[in-house]
């Protein structure tokens, strides 16, 4: 919706300490510009290289709405005509969530805005084309697409302009990019406490009813009296000791015990495999009667189909579908959208997936972290055109008593205790 400046974050850590080149060289600026939610990577990692000369290498952490723009380099006094410019976010385990090679010419001094997309995150490109190794929009492209050649940047443009592309969502920042609208979030549209995302600004679940009232300041409960009774002054016991004799009997010659080891409450033998049922639609435990599988209603329980409608599991543990999301219009289920619309208000519904399976960073804990899939439609052209991206949400589970663990500390085997991992 709204339309600013590019916003200048300056918050790349060079790696490297050290640039190569020489006083007459040129200085490279470096934007990003994402539809991918902060919450969904932990880093950004940044290099450029001369072939085999490494010129610069660096990390951030997540700058704020990359719907808007953020700076996340800045390198000073490059001696090389061209270079390759790699941009990736990475996840909380350092594996790539989406990368992106550019190729950029240094014969002057310049800015380059890098553009990732949601819809390239599991794109394995080259695909048919070895040519063509990195993803724009969902679609492998040349490398050398950008601003430079935007003409090597896949189909025919759907816009020229900012004014072309509209979600009709005011807190997303829509810009015309690469031949494609990119609606990017922002957060700072929305209201404390809320997300942007692709359905409009949502509460950050898992924040409601917490207590945010202030500290308690009352006056210390003293209901309780110490213990102030007379202490015991009685003479000490000065009784004659115990002088009977020791006991000589027969000492026990009997063969050892050679029976397994105590283990005690430790994982029983069925869980050793795991407990996974691969049922999308439980949570599985190894607990020390055997395997639980808890159905968790609202999971999601994908079966890649789009014109079935939205996959969730019920209550009964059966998987969901929501129905034809294209109704009065056609399904295309090759291209996942809807044909033959005329306005917007002829493509789907928003679109709200089920969650992830539930993390819990406590092996004992109840109370974890999933994620879900969000989804908003606009009429484009002949055909129904998508925006998604995914948002954070609490998850919890009634209980961990008796749940198999391994205790972080020692690594040794035992089992949930008052919350606790309790090793025999």
């Amino acid at each position: 919706m709204p339309r600013t400046h590019v916003r200048a974050w300056l918050l790349l850590l060079p790696l490297l300490g050290a640039l190569v080149g020489c006083a007459d060289g040129v200085d490279l600026r470096v934007d990003l510009v994402s539809n991918i939610p902060t919450t969904d990577f932990a880093e950004v990692s940044v290099s450029l290289r001369d072939g085999d000369r490494e010129l610069f290498r660096g990390t951030a952490s997540p700058p704020g709405d990359l719907g808007l723009g953020a700076r996340i380099a800045d390198v000073s006094k490059l001696s090389a005509q061209s270079a390759t410019l790699t941009t990736s976010l990475r996840r909380l385990d350092g594996s790539v969530l989406v990368e992106r090679r550019t190729f950029v010419d240094l014969g002057t001094d310049r800015g380059v805005t890098v553009t990732l997309y949601a819809e390239c995150v599991d794109v394995m490109c080259p695909q048919e084309t070895p040519s063509l190794t990195e993803c724009v929009r969902g679609e492998c492209v040349d490398p050398a697409c950008g601003e430079d050649h935007p003409e090597l940047c896949g189909d025919a443009a759907e816009c020229t302009t900012d004014d072309e592309c509209d979600d009709g969502i005011p807190c997303t920042e829509d810009r015309c990019l690469e031949g494609g609208c990119l609606f990017g979030p922002v957060d700072d549209r929305c209201s404390g406490g809320s997300a942007c995302s692709a359905l409009g600004c949502v509460t950050i679940a898992g924040d409601a009813g917490m207590d945010t009232g202030p500290d308690d300041t009352g006056t210390p409960d003293t209901d309780a009296p110490a213990d102030t009774g007379v202490p015991d002054t009685g003479p000490a016991d000065t009784g004659a000791p115990d002088t009977g004799a020791p006991d000589t009997g027969t000492p026990d010659t009997g063969a050892p015990d050679t029976g397994p080891a105590d283990t005690g409450s430790g994982s029983p033998p069925e869980c050793l495999d795991g407990c996974d049922d691969d049922d999308p639609c439980t949570e599985d435990a190894c607990t020390t009667t055997g395997c639980t599988h808890r159905i968790v209603v609202g999971q999601t329980c994908n079966d890649d189909l789009f014109c079935n409608g939205v996959d969730i599991c019920a209550a009964d543990g059966s998987c969901q579908h929501s129905g034809d999301p294209c109704p009065g219009t056609e399904c295309d289920e090759t291209r996942d959208t809807c044909l033959g619309c005329t306005a917007t208000t002829g493509c789907p519904d928003n679109l709200i997936g089920g969650t992830e399976p539930c993390v819990y960073d406590d092996p004992c804990g109840l109370s974890g972290r999933s994620s879900y899939r969000l989804q908003s439609f606009y009429c484009s052209g002949a055909g129904c055109g998508s925006a998604s991206g995914s948002a954070m949400r609490g998850c919890s589970r009634p209980t961990t008593e008796t749940f198999a663990c391994e205790d972080p500390d020692t690594g040794c085997l035992g089992v949930c205790e008052g919350g606790s991992c309790a090793c025999p």
